[in-house]
């Protein structure tokens, strides 16, 4: 039995291995292309972090705890991005590529 995967969401802290470890096994997998997107959640202060994120592969990096409204929003931007007139035309969507760096909130 398979599914298909559109993304990663994981916890920073997790038992056997952590989120940056993770991160970069993935990534691994998918040599040569992004593969699918990844957002780490942090709890704590995102200082020093969002650099070991983006380091490890991650597409996102967010602080605990989490709001709906802007983790729902950050999914859209990743999964919905603006149509291009190629898109619109019927062909299908893509997430968006590259780091994306939230300002915290307090």
């Amino acid at each position: 039995y398979q599914r298909r995967v559109h993304g990663v969401l994981m916890d920073l802290s997790m038992p056997i291995m952590d989120g940056l470890d993770a991160t970069r096994l993935i990534r691994e997998y998918h040599i040569g292309n992004r593969g699918h997107p990844i957002i780490i959640i942090v709890s704590g202060s995102l200082e020093g972090l969002q650099n070991e994120c983006k380091e490890a592969g991650a597409d996102l990096c967010l602080k605990k705890p989490l709001r709906s409204e802007l983790l729902k929003a950050e999914l859209e931007a990743i999964f919905l991005p603006s149509l291009t007139s190629e898109e619109k035309a019927g062909q299908s969507r893509t997430p968006r590529s590259g780091w994306c760096e939230r300002p915290e909130k307090d």
